[in-house]
């Protein structure tokens, strides 16, 4: 095999390397407006959405602090989040497919707390949202199918949905007075992955080296013919 083949093959395996310890891309959060009620309006990643309380009286502007290992480094230290303190929950409706989307809880209260001991997720029409992890950091809630249920008196951390969100609703016991916070990121457009990309792009390299193999043996056979 020729230098420039090999040259190309390890590049494609630089490729590959580069891509599987890649950082993650910037992640898009929630834009919230400074007017609060019962049916705000924000953005996210150029996508509007409304975002509807149970209790809008109770709901207003805070920040989380994403820059703990709770959230795992995923945000600022004031990220721009929303908070609420009466009422059984929230509803998020986007105007399109919302890819990547990840709900960041911050000290959710158990009934102990003012609270509740199960916070449920569901989508469009009502059906369960069950496409969930928590991730690793998680404290304070295990996952039960669509919903988590709180073993701590607080609960925080990073529910990440597999698949696109258009609604997502979080539907409690009513909180007695005492205020939760959260935000979340996620896309317009699905974004592929880092190995994929790499994948791409090695394959046009094997192509260019299987290509300047078979151009030498060419060269190679034409020489020959003339001797």
């Amino acid at each position: 095999m020729t230098r420039t083949a090999l040259a190309l093959i390890a590049t494609a395996v630089l490729c590959l390397t580069a891509a599987d310890h890649a950082p993650a891309s910037t992640l898009n959060f929630a834009d919230y407006p400074d007017v609060w009620n019962n049916s705000t309006q924000g953005t996210l990643d150029g996508v509007g959405f409304t975002l509807s309380f149970f209790d809008g009286q109770s709901a207003g502007n805070t920040t989380i602090n994403l820059s703990t290992s709770t959230f795992d480094s995923a945000g600022a230290a004031s990220e721009e989040a929303a908070t609420y303190s009466n009422g059984p929950g929230f509803s998020i409706t986007f105007d399109q497919e919302i890819y990547d989307f990840a709900l960041y809880l911050n000290q959710f209260r158990s009934a102990n707390q003012g609270g509740s001991n199960q916070y449920s997720f569901t989508g469009v029409a009502g059906f369960g949202r069950d496409d969930f992890t928590l991730n690793d950091a998680f404290v304070g809630a295990t996952k039960s199918s669509n919903a988590i249920n709180l073993t701590e008196s607080f609960a925080s951390g990073i529910l990440r949905f597999s698949d696109p969100v258009t609604v997502l609703t979080v539907f409690s016991s009513s909180l007695q007075g005492f205020p939760q916070s959260f935000t979340f990121s996620g896309n317009a457009q699905p974004v592929p992955e880092p190995t994929s990309i790499a994948f791409l792009a090695t394959g046009g390299l094997a192509v260019g080296a299987v290509a300047v193999v078979r151009r030498r043996r060419r060269m190679h056979c034409s020489a020959g013919c003339r001797r």
